[in-house]
């Protein structure tokens, strides 16, 4: 089982289809520390961690197999636990253009699109929550919330990415009114008054045709 998540850390589809060819259970495996954030997490969730150096074609083999898209990770050494989406929705926002080192790579920010958007298609449930109590639309308000540091990013490049994540999530059922049990709020009270909370309600149709390089007001 080691082997298989070496393997799907390093990439190496070819194996991981041959594996999973001979030994099709090893789909429901899950991982063990080490490396402890790995521990309790199944294959889909390691490869959507692992990076997009072949444009997430692991992730995308593994789903190809019919791994679970609403598997709930289970740990013993970590205290914060979560469902497949949430790796997902924090792999799009991180991966959004305006943000980082790679905040002009197109190719990186659509293929984690691509593939947020794949786990719901194929039903992953937008209303389950991680060890906290947060949903979807919770996950992503504070993972963009986490990134929207003005002085780092390029807020013309990171708002229509972030908006279409949002939209995405909205269009599949989520909401921004369920009280998170951990702060005792819904995202939407957390976020009120900010730039975010644009975010958290669909994109009323003049703001899908304000031009890309329209800005978010400040607070």
């Amino acid at each position: 089982m080691k082997v298989l998540f070496r393997d799907i850390r390093a990439g190496d589809v070819t194996s991981v289809r041959n594996r999973l060819d001979k030994q099709p259970n090893l789909l429901a495996a899950t991982a063990t520390s080490p490396p402890k954030k790995d521990d309790g997490q199944s294959p889909l969730q390691v490869a959507i961690k692992s990076g997009p150096s072949n444009a997430y074609a692991m992730a995308n083999l593994l789903l190809d197999y019919g791994a679970d898209v609403n598997f709930q990770e289970i740990s013993e050494v970590n205290s914060w636990t979560a469902p497949v989406l949430h790796d997902s929705i924090i792999n799009a926002v991180l991966s959004s253009r305006g943000y980082g080192l790679r905040r002009h790579d197109d190719a990186l920010a659509d293929a984690a699109f691509a593939l947020l958007a794949r786990l719901l298609d194929l039903g992953a449930d937008v209303h389950a929550t991680d060890s906290t109590g947060t949903d979807a639309m919770g996950r992503f308000a504070r993972c963009a919330a986490q990134v929207w540091t003005p002085s780092l990013i390029d807020e013309d490049l990171l708002q229509p990415d972030l908006r279409r994540t949002a939209d995405l999530l909205l269009a599949h059922g989520a909401h921004p009114n369920r009280v998170l049990r951990s702060y005792g709020m819904t995202t939407l009270e957390m976020f009120a008054g900010k730039p975010l909370a644009e975010f958290l309600v669909p994109a009323r149709s003049e703001s899908r045709d304000r031009p890309a390089g329209a800005r978010l007001a400040a607070t």
